[in-house]
This record gives structure tokens, C-alpha cells and sequence, in this order.
């Protein structure tokens, strides 16, 4: 959500609650802490509200954004027990400018584009010259075992279900932080590194060899690995564990990979047979880095007296987001993130047409990876909106527009209002 707009937000319920029971809302920080005033809420707090025994009818009310940053939304009652509803909820991102949001995204693209290309001068280089002198060795193993325990982080969490209920379990409110372009990233650096690997085998090398130090460095980060791998066997660890002892390693050759470059270079008082492409796009990508935490940290965190919070910023992922868009024959696609839902668990959800009608729509898939699932409604026709879209959001705002233009020019639309998952036959949320 962009700063000064406002929104809607329905819930309902699928089946008939057994009792009376009254629901409030709960705000969460993105480490799941509950925040201690509500003046430091992005949004206006929302009032409670009430179900009736045997009713499940929606309940809507309006978001009114008040400041820059995240909360976690979620619902709790004292009066019913509902399977797994704390963790239910949904992460509202406010931003000052929706033009920074879309910058913020072009510059982690450039970045991730930057260190993808940052391989091939190097590879390239050694290919015209028929040689990898000029080209530290140290610098060649060190990244081989950085891109690996990398890529073994990333495919534990993008792939490995046991894993992934071991990072909800310690995180709830989050998503699993691995995207494709980042198990991407990982398996490619990894076979560039090993086709430099190759070209030290096969081209001129003259008397370079890996040092003794780099020897007994990289002994050393295998012998941690090959400790927590079996710390992992042995259930003395998770695997989740594991695997960020894997990424600590990969942080330190992040940290001393280019110093024997450097030694190198110093000691041959050249730089040739080394491609500085490869450093300056490296060095492109970090700063880029760099400037998008910045973009975050001024256009989605609300400034305080003493400093921008970062920190909170690199880990923002939108958990539960809606998309509407028209496509030429009026159909809608709506998208949506579950993150408490397991792999296999079916989602669904409810439109209320303007007429009176209720359409249950099921996803056409089942929550997949970050458990993310998206579903198209079709050949909506006009005047056929949503009981939410058709009244004003608020008293004093008749005059808002809705995505789909002017709540009362009654266009083809349609408004999210549930989310379910099922998963063995038990409701969970």
C-alpha cells in the first residue's frame, strides 16, 4: 500500500461458528513481536468484531495507512479454538511512493544481473589467451566451496519440505527467503567456478599452484561442513541449523576470497591474466545492493530521530498480497501468498457478485514452493462487482476510486474475500 490510500479488508468464514464468539486484530513486527503502541502502526488499528453463533457472513472493514512500514495482521479470539489461527495473517507493506517501489525492484534486477555476468570476463579472458596465469588459484578454490554450501543453503530451503517446516516452525510470520533467481544465482556461479576449474587443469599455468595456506584454510571450512552435515544426521541439529552453518562459511570466503587475488598482483607487479571485469561488475552489484536497502529503508520504514532501521528492511517479502488486473475479456487474476500452509494444502476463495450470488473458486494448483498460487476469474461482465466495491470505503471518501474506476460506475471486478487451506481433511485456517 502506498502512504494516504486506503483499502479493503474482508473476512469470512466457511463454515458456521458453533458459538458466539468476538474477534480482534493483532500486530506483529516481521520477527513476529507484538508492537506495544499503537501509534507505531502503519496503519489506523482496527476495531473487534463480532460473530454470531451459526453465522458466516463476511465482515469488512477499511485500512487507512498512517506511517511508512510493515505489520503482520492476524486475528485471535478468546471464545473459540480455532486449528492454526495465529498463524493466519497477512503482511501490509507501506510504502511513501509507489515509483520507489518499482525502482527498488529495477535496482535488485540490475544488481543480480551484474553479479551473473561478473563470471564470464574471467573465463572469457582465459580463453583468448590460451593461459590462467595471472589468475590466483587460492581465489579459484575458495569460490568453489563458497558457491557450494550457497547452493546447498538454497536448495535445502527452495526444495527440501522437512527443511521448510523447520524455518516456519522458528520463523511463522515469515516466507522462505529463497527465490528462484537466488537458486539460480547459486547453481550458476557454481558452474562457472567449475569451469575455471577445468581451464586450470587444461590451459598454461606456468608454476602457480594453490598455496599451502589456502590448503589448510579450505580444509578446515570442509572439516566444519563435514561436522555439521553429520551433527545433522545424528539429530543432535536440524537441518535448517546445517544449512546456516553452510552460509557462515560461504560469509567468510565472501569476506577473504579476493586477498590472494591481491597478493598475487602485488607480487608480480601486474594485473594481467586477471580480468578486472570480473571485479567491477562484482563491485557494481555490492553498491547496487547497497542503494536498494537505501531505496527500502527511506520509502517503506518510517524515520526516526536517530537512523533509518535497515536492518528490518532486508527481509521484506509481501505474504498475503491481492493483484487485480483487467484483461481484455474482463477476467480477473487474483494472487496471493500462504505462507502457513504446507506444500499440497489446496487454497481457495469466495467472490460475492453484486446481484446477490456467491462463486467458490477453488486454485487450479496446489500451493507449490513459497506457497504461492494464483487463479484467474473469467468473463466477468459489467455492473457484476462485489457487494465491497459497490459502497463507498468510507463515509467521507465516496468519492475514492476502486482498481477497476469509480465505485459507482459498477465496471467488471471482483474483491478477494477468504483464504482457506485444507490439508488431510482439517481445516486449518
Amino acid at each position: 500500500m502506498v502512504l494516504g490510500e486506503v483499502k479493503r479488508l474482508s473476512v469470512e468464514f466457511r463454515e458456521p461458528l458453533p458459538n458466539r464468539s468476538i474477534f480482534t486484530f493483532t500486530y506483529r513486527n516481521s520477527a513476529g513481536a507484538h508492537f506495544n503502541a499503537t501509534d507505531k502502526l502503519p496503519i489506523e488499528p482496527l476495531g473487534s468484531f463480532t460473530v454470531e453463533s451459526g453465522s458466516n457472513k463476511s465482515y469488512q472493514m477499511s485500512i487507512f495507512t498512517s506511517k511508512p512500514g510493515t505489520v503482520e495482521l492476524g486475528l485471535a479470539s478468546t471464545d473459540i479454538n480455532i486449528t492454526h489461527l495465529e498463524y493466519l495473517h497477512a503482511r501490509i507493506n507501506v510504502c511513501r511512493q509507489k515509483s520507489l517501489s518499482i525502482l527498488q525492484q529495477i535496482v535488485g534486477w540490475a544488481y543480480f544481473l551484474a553479479w551473473t555476468l561478473s563470471f564470464y570476463p574471467q573465463v572469457i579472458l582465459n580463453c583468448q589467451r590460451k593461459s590462467v596465469t595471472g589468475l590466483s588459484f587460492d581465489f579459484v578454490v575458495f569460490n568453489v566451496i563458497g558457491f557450494a554450501c550457497y547452493s546447498a543453503f538454497n536448495i535445502g530451503l527452495y526444495f527440501v519440505p522437512r527443511i521448510q517446516a523447520q524455518y516456519f516452525a522458528r520463523h511463522p510470520l515469515s516466507v522462505i527467503p529463497v527465490a528462484i533467481n537466488d537458486l539460480f544465482f547459486g547453481l550458476h556461479g557454481l558452474a562457472m567456478v567449475l569451469v575455471l576449474i577445468v581451464q586450470c587443469l587444461f590451459f598454461e599455468r606456468g608454476s602457480q599452484r594453490v598455496s599451502k595456506t589456502c590448503i589448510t584454510i579450505s580444509c578446515l571450512m570442509l572439516l566444519f561442513v563435514l561436522t555439521s552435515t553429520l551433527l545433522a544426521a545424528a539429530d543432535v541439529v536440524n537441518w535448517l541449523t546445517a544449512l546456516y552453518l553452510y552460509s557462515y562459511v560461504k560469509l567468510f570466503v565472501t569476506l577473504v576470497k579476493y586477498f590472494p587475488q591481491l597478493i598475487l598482483n602485488c607480487r608480480r607487479r601486474s594485473c594481467v591474466g586477471w580480468s578486472l571485469g570480473n571485479f567491477i561488475l562484482d563491485f557494481i552489484g555490492g553498491v547496487l545492493s547497497i542503494v536498494q536497502m537505501f531505496i527500502a529503508a527511506y520509502n517503506c520504514v518510517a524515520a526516526s530521530r536517530s537512523s533509518y532501521a535497515i536492518s528490518e528492511l532486508c527481509h521484506v517479502h509481501t505474504t498475503h498480497t491481492i493483484e487485480r488486473g483487467i484483461h481484455d475479456r474482463r477476467s480477473v487474476e487474483v494472487s496471493w501468498n500462504v505462507p502457513a500452509l504446507r506444500e499440497g494444502a489446496v487454497v481457495g476463495y469466495v467472490v460475492d457478485m453484486k446481484d446477490g450470488g456467491k462463486k467458490d473458486f477453488g486454485c487450479p494448483n496446489k500451493v507449490q514452493g513459497p506457497n504461492y498460487c494464483t487463479a484467474v476469474i473469467g468473463d466477468l461482465q459489467p455492473g457484476v462487482n462485489s457487494t465491497g466495491m459497490s459502497q463507498p470505503l468510507h463515509p467521507a471518501s465516496a468519492a475514492v476510486k476502486s482498481p477497476f474506476g469509480r465505485m459507482s460506475d459498477g465496471p467488471a471486478g471482483a474483491q478477494l474475500l477468504k483464504t482457506r487451506g485444507r490439508e488431510d481433511k482439517q481445516t486449518t485456517a
